[in-house]
């Protein structure tokens, strides 16, 4: 089959989506001719074609104009001349499956561009549990779901939506267990949470309830100024804030002791849960049907991320038990490679 997917992020950033774009594009390029339209090639190569294709991104003082709203401002634009332009050079490669990665734009004209040509339109429910209904009026030729609630909610907006039940997963080779090291010499043991700058994020409850804890440390890969202000502030010597490439994020989490993060329950998934685990790093996470699905036994649950005490008792808990080897089992649940021979077959069956 020819697989196309347009991640119009991709190279840019390396957060759920474009971690999924990269790690399902590598596992099917094994069997499939697979290219990725993207802002950026990464450093170093890939098993799939990519096709660069430059973005600059949005202007942030329009952002709560009309033009927003009518998704006509800079950031949206650039999207829309992102998406034309990947799709004209869908002419030339007349994929079979095509996988719109973004939302809006991406996914109205990758369905023009289905219905035009016969390819079959496959999205994703990266962005939330509960999904735009612009992509469900779109009727996609399949909407795969990440979770039970999210395909509860797709089924509840669109009765007659072809579902699929697909969770994301984890490159159990690249992320793996190996031996500590401290490369921002913080004391030990350290807390590691990663995360965007987002506030459902809840990184600020993060730095409190850390800061409750003595001894302990916390490395916030990505955040905000203000979790950066607030970390230094309350934790001084023992709070580091700072990014890594994504092929560096291995040694970030085999440097810490304990991965946290307590979205709030409107977060699609969390790969960076499975990337935790696949490092055997046990996880403290929000307390919902979600991340029990994803963490399962290998970790400690906060009920209300705002309850600071409440969150500062579960991550001394977890620091203190005797987790094994139970993290990286429950991760192995998860291998991309399965994952992908998933999304094989459910493309095999459109195809007829």
């Amino acid at each position: 089959m020819k697989i196309v997917f347009l991640s119009c992020h991709s190279g840019l950033v390396f957060r759920g989506a474009e971690t999924v774009c990269d790690s399902l594009a590598n596992s099917l390029a094994k069997r499939h001719e697979v290219t990725v339209f993207q802002p950026k090639k990464f450093d170093a190569d890939r098993p799939y074609r990519i096709i660069e294709i430059p973005i600059r991104g949005g202007d942030k003082k329009v952002s709560r104009t009309i033009l927003k709203f009518l998704r006509l401002d800079r950031a949206h634009r650039e999207i829309l001349a992102f998406s034309l332009r990947a799709i004209g050079r869908c002419l030339f490669i007349r994929p079979d499956i095509i996988v719109p990665m973004n939302g809006n734009w991406v996914i109205l004209i990758s369905k023009i561009y289905s219905f035009l040509s016969n390819a079959r339109l496959v999205v994703s429910g990266q962005s939330a549990i509960s999904p735009d209904p612009l992509t469900l009026r779109l009727r996609p030729n399949l909407f795969v779901c990440l979770s039970g609630q999210n395909e509860t909610c797709v089924k509840h907006a669109a009765p007659k939506q072809r579902t699929v039940l697909i969770p994301n997963g984890v490159d159990l080779n690249a992320f793996a267990p190996a031996p500590k090291t401290n490369p921002y010499g913080l004391p030990r043991p350290v807390v590691l949470c990663a995360a965007g700058p987002d506030r459902y994020k809840n990184v600020q409850e993060t730095i409190q309830a850390v800061s409750r804890l003595d001894g302990i440390s916390l490395l916030v890969m990505g955040g905000s100024q203000e979790t950066r202000e607030m970390g230094t502030r309350l934790l001084g010597a023992r709070f580091r804030q700072t990014t890594a490439p994504h092929d560096q994020m291995p040694a970030i989490f085999n440097s810490a002791d304990l991965f946290t993060l307590v979205s709030e329950s409107s977060e699609a998934f969390g790969v960076v849960y499975l990337e935790a685990m696949a490092c055997n790093l046990p996880v403290v996470a929000t307390d919902d049907e979600l991340r029990r699905g994803i963490v399962g036994d290998a970790g400690l649950y906060v009920e209300d991320p705002h309850d600071i005490d409440g969150y500062s008792r579960a991550l001394a808990t977890a620091l203190a038990a005797d987790w094994g080897n139970l993290p990286r089992k429950q991760a192995e649940k998860f291998d991309w490679d399965e994952i992908a021979r998933q999304y094989e077959l459910e493309f095999k069956a459109l195809m007829k």
